[in-house]
């Protein structure tokens, strides 16, 4: 693992042989599915992700409940379920990447930090502020534009534009929660994740000579998805911040999208 927490591109020896990585999935593909991610020493980059995801969720949910009162554990279990929901794409990522990284490309496998990063769930929030209704109206209008955009080049398969639309909306939402006293910390999170893997979008299509390019476009669409929900997760966090509990906010790697991407820039 390199010091910003990517999963090392090293071939995998030891991948179940009985795990077919490409062709018909047989029936039963759900149950295969969890079988699968869960087999121990038998996983890639996305899924060992949320793997270590669930189960730091898992075993921080019982403290914010103790904290809250109980007020925190819909919440906790929210976003278990939708993580767990997510396992099936996270292998099917995986699966289609491997031959890529059996190359040397890391292609999805690199694109996640480490869950080790993850703060202590006693930190206090920063913020502690619930967000006002028209701070709300204007990041859903900043993330509809930005999803347009988005769209728009993918079909180009343009990822630097898509990486310089992420670092525009990371910035405004920046000074939101500056202005609002108020933590955007999922909604950062995944557009964080989407800019990642934009910007090593650009490594994979010099290495591959552009054979990654659909591969790492659909990855870039499935995350940008999950921007559709994640003001309502925060909206909910920012009531237990007001609290002093830092829930979400500290249970979220930093992405290191922005430093890398000016870094990138200066060059």
């Amino acid at each position: 693992m390199d010091p910003i927490g990517r999963r090392s591109a090293t071939p995998k020896p030891n991948r179940s042989p009985e795990r077919p990585t490409e062709g018909p999935r047989p029936e039963g593909l759900l149950t295969r599915l969890r079988q699968d991610t869960w087999a121990a020493g038998d996983v890639a980059g996305f899924t060992h992700h949320l793997q270590d995801a669930i189960q730091s969720n898992q075993a921080r949910r019982e403290y914010y409940a103790r904290v809250s009162g109980g007020a925190s554990r819909a919440l906790s279990n929210h976003l278990i379920r939708l993580e767990r929901l997510t396992l099936p794409f996270a292998w099917y990522f995986d699966a289609r990447a491997d031959r890529f990284n059996r190359q040397g490309l890391a292609v999805v496998d690199g694109d996640f930090v480490s869950m080790q990063a993850v703060r202590p769930p006693e930190t206090p929030p920063t913020h502690r502020k619930v967000a006002g209704q028209a701070d709300i109206k204007r990041l859903d209008a900043w993330l509809d534009t930005y999803r347009a955009d988005l769209s728009k080049a993918l079909d180009t398969r343009d990822f630097g534009r898509i990486a310089e639309l992420t670092d525009t909306l990371l910035s405004r939402i920046e000074g939101l929660e500056a202005s609002a006293d108020a933590h955007f910390a999922m909604t950062k999170h995944v557009a964080e994740s989407v800019g990642y893997a934009a910007m090593h979008a650009l490594d994979y299509h010099q290495q591959s000579g552009g054979k990654t390019d659909d591969l790492t476009a659909r990855f870039v669409q499935l995350q940008a998805f999950g921007l559709t929900g994640t003001i309502g997760i925060d909206r909910r966090a920012q009531e237990l911040h007001r609290q002093g509990i830092g829930i979400i906010v500290n249970d979220l790697p930093h992405i290191p999208f922005q430093a890398e991407w000016r870094a990138r820039q200066a060059r």
